[in-house]
């Protein structure tokens, strides 16, 4: 989509629905006839880019449960920035702008924002229900340090690209996120995690 483009690339603010009409290959007005604003363009291209991501994030978490859950979604999300980066651009800088400025789009965010915790924090649920992860352990805090750690991790990748590569930190991102939920130590065998809880 030329608007998911040209907000990863100028962001909303400077970028007009002219703009949009002429990179698509249309006449500058056609965008405004179809969409109308450019705010509800906007709620399209969100729209669009959560179904691409959740298109990508699918199927590395279908039947994956507890910590081999949340460790795919880490994965997957690093990943995305190979398999999907216009999306993850324009994600990121749409963010930012409603951080500090287009406010009216805040609520957006925090929906999404809500739906990465709830992946984590059903994971941390189920990893304790199932005695994988300590009872102790906060499920909220959690998962929200791990989204924290993911989404900081892929802004530095847009800050400098060439001395930051997400995708290729799998195994440091498994270490880091097993200690925040007390397994560090435990080794992966044949691609799954061989737990021990570490309490009694």
């Amino acid at each position: 989509m030329a608007a998911t483009k040209l907000f990863a690339e100028q962001g909303y603010t400077r970028t007009s629905l002219a703009e949009i009409g002429q990179a698509a290959g249309y006449s500058r007005g056609i965008v405004r006839e179809r969409f109308g604003t450019k705010e509800r363009l906007f709620e399209l291209v969100l729209e669009s880019i959560r179904d691409v991501f959740n298109g990508f994030l699918s199927p590395a978490l279908e039947g994956r449960a507890g910590v081999e859950k949340i460790l795919a979604f880490a994965e997957s999300y690093l990943a995305a920035i190979e398999h999907i980066p216009a999306e993850m651009s324009a994600i990121y800088r749409l963010r930012a702008e409603a951080a500090v400025g287009e406010v009216q789009f805040r609520k957006r965010f925090q929906e999404i924002d809500e739906w990465f915790r709830s992946i984590v924090r059903g994971g941390l649920e189920e990893g304790i229900a199932a005695g994988d992860v300590s009872s102790l352990l906060d499920a909220n805090h959690a998962a929200t340090l791990i989204v924290g750690m993911l989404r900081g991790t892929v802004l530095q990748w847009l800050m400098s690209p060439a001395e930051v590569n997400p995708a290729a930190m799998h195994d440091s991102t498994r270490s880091i996120i097993l200690k925040i939920m007390g397994l560090s130590g435990f080794p992966c065998v044949g691609g799954r995690l061989n737990i021990t809880p570490p309490w009694p």
